[in-house]
């Protein structure tokens, strides 16, 4: 292996020469003939990439100022093809497309290429302004809103889409967004809390979090608190590198979606969604049906939402009643809503009316508390509370015909008690199987109520008025 050794004013020199012979190269090449116009752009673009990476490696100075040629560029290629994700960019033009004249353009960038290897720290230099965060955002799929982008970006020569970029990358903000009042150590607890699956354990989160710690020299400051401009807190390189974690935490875990079976610690939070989402369906549609029609969609989509997002069991039966008594849960604080506006000849008065119907059934629906512990003077708001029926349907299609529940534990040790099963949590949710179809009438029957009670005040009001 031999070293040539290059002076300042020779590789200045050379760079000269080199740029002039690539410029007449250029010339040539277009007078005979011109490339085809995607081939022919792709091998202009590679070739002036890799004679750029030549001219910055011979031109930045070096501690023993030695400057390897074929041997290095053979290396480098070498090295490249070890490499498992190589990042490339041609021709990426964006303009901004302003609202006051849709005319009228502003090109932010213009036929930029360039590429990345993994492994390696890539820098995007640039004065103020030249468009580095736009380049980011372009490559990685994020804040395009009012842009408009043209070129090629692919990953190992397939292109890719911006949800597939996002899936690949991580991307670090520049402004690094935290609550002053929080630690290190809270905030990644946070976030691998958000992001892991249920599956792992309390150690195991413990585990990833002090690694974290670790891998990013955190462990020092892992109970400081983040701060502020009025409070002092960890420096800004620490807050970076913590933002650097956050986004990673991801790409620890290996993030994997995956239904598992019911277990008796999600039972609570199998019916706090369940009673959860019947209470929004009324709650959230309070206001907006005194003025909208589109109470029968919204049921609709919410219960879409939270039925695959939870991991509820899927089951004909029990999907097809939930998603009824959704629909009923806003049919009914529709009407209740249309009566009490009615009865009271104001909106303010009835917002504050409303509410003092709608909690107190909520409240003895079954879930909060449940049927046999309500005080007999309380009774009756149970028997009235569409809640109760709703949410003893729903209950009763999931478990009716469920087997034991893993990881149920014995009430008394040293009775031979069997593990529960779907059957005996309906029991001891004091519901009763055989009033499946009665739930369904009871249901109908209060929504007919507020219907024709809402259609009688509505009527008295008319005629008050005439």
């Amino acid at each position: 292996m031999s070293y040539d050794i290059v002076t300042p004013d020779d590789a200045l020199s050379s760079l000269v020469e080199d740029r002039t012979q690539s410029s007449s190269i250029h010339t040539d090449r277009t007078q005979e003939s011109p490339p085809p116009a995607e081939t022919g752009l792709a091998e202009i673009v590679d070739e002036d990439l890799d004679e750029t990476e030549n001219r910055f490696r011979l031109t930045s100075p070096a501690p023993p100022l030695e400057f390897l040629k074929r041997e290095e560029k053979s290396k480098r290629s070498e090295r490249r093809r070890k490499y498992e994700r190589v990042l490339k960019w041609k021709t990426v033009t964006v303009e901004e497309v302003r609202r006051k004249k849709k005319k009228e353009r502003k090109i932010i960038l213009n036929e930029v290429s360039g590429r990345a290897y993994g492994g390696e720290l890539t820098f995007i230099m640039g004065s103020s302004g030249a468009g580095k965060t736009t380049l980011l955002n372009v490559l990685t799929g994020r804040n395009k809103a009012g842009l408009k982008s043209t070129g090629h970006i692919s990953m190992n020569g397939r292109r890719l889409n911006p949800t597939e970029m996002k899936q690949l990358s991580a991307y670090i903000q520049q402004e690094d967004v935290f609550i002053a009042s929080q630690t290190v150590s809270e905030v990644l607890n946070f976030a691998v809390k958000m992001r892991s699956p249920d599956r792992l354990s309390k150690r195991e989160r413990e585990s990833l979090v002090e690694s974290m710690l670790t891998s990013f020299g955190l462990t020092e400051c892992a109970n400081t608190r983040i701060g502020s401009v009025k409070v002092k807190g960890i420096s800004r390189g620490e807050k970076k590198r913590l933002t650097i974690a956050c986004e990673l935490v991801s790409w620890f875990l290996g993030m994997v979606y995956l239904r598992v079976p019911i277990h008796r610690d999600h039972l609570l939070g199998i019916k706090g969604v369940i009673f959860g989402t019947l209470q929004m369906n009324n709650i959230l549609y309070m206001m907006p049906s005194l003025i909208s029609i589109l109470h029968l969609i919204y049921p609709i989509i919410f219960f879409f939402i939270i039925y695959f997002m939870t991991g509820l069991p899927v089951t004909t039966i029990g999907m097809s009643t939930f998603l009824t008594m959704c629909i009923a849960m806003s049919m009914i604080i529709t009407s209740l809503s249309h009566a009490v506006v009615s009865l009271c000849g104001n909106v303010t008065v009835s917002l504050t009316v409303a509410p003092l119907i709608s909690v107190p059934v909520m409240v003895f629906g079954g879930f909060l508390i449940t049927v046999d512990a309500v005080p007999w003077y309380y009774k009756p708001l149970s028997y009235v509370s569409w809640y109760h029926y709703a949410f003893e349907a729903i209950m009763i299609a999931f478990f009716k015909d469920h087997g034991p529940i893993a990881g149920c534990q014995k009430v008394n040790p040293l009775l031979d008690f069997e593990c529960s099963t779907g059957l005996k949590l309906i029991t001891d949710q004091d519901f009763h199987v055989d009033n499946f179809w009665l739930d369904f009438v009871a249901v109908g029957g209060i929504l007919v109520f507020w219907k024709v009670f809402g259609l009688a005040c509505f009527v008295w009001r008319i005629k008050e008025r005439v």
